[in-house]
């Protein structure tokens, strides 16, 4: 094996968790709240994506925990852009106060005659 490739632990197969009552569900509703894809779910416990979907439309109580999971995902994902923001980008600071607070940072294009207008916003890096 080329020492430059990463080394994974072998796929278990499909289906691993189907015999253990249920408990897939759970280490899914876990490992989405975490990564928030669910492709790179079904990779990491090796399911396919046809079996999580059928059961989302099937179980309403794995749906609405699917739907939650994948909110406290993005909420993650909001937390370290702001933080990322703040720390050393102003442009995606720009960005996330244009589609925040429109009214205020928005695309001023229509109310100035079709003359764009973008706020730049200069936060100094913190180290």
């Amino acid at each position: 094996m080329n020492d430059d490739k990463k080394k994974r632990r072998p796929p278990r197969p499909k289906g691993f968790y189907r015999n253990k009552n249920g408990q897939w569900r759970k280490d899914f509703i876990e490992v989405i709240a975490e990564c928030g894809n669910v492709t790179e779910a079904c990779r990491r416990l090796s399911l396919t994506w046809t079996e999580v979907y059928k059961t989302k439309l099937e179980d309403p109580e794995f749906k609405a925990q699917w739907e939650a999971a994948v909110e406290a995902s993005m909420d993650k994902l909001e937390t370290e852009v702001h933080r990322r923001a703040h720390v050393c980008s102003d442009k995606l600071a720009s960005w996330i106060l244009s589609r925040r607070r429109p009214d205020k940072w928005g695309d001023k294009s229509k109310d100035k005659g079709g003359i764009t207008i973008n706020p730049v916003i200069n936060i100094t890096e913190r180290e």
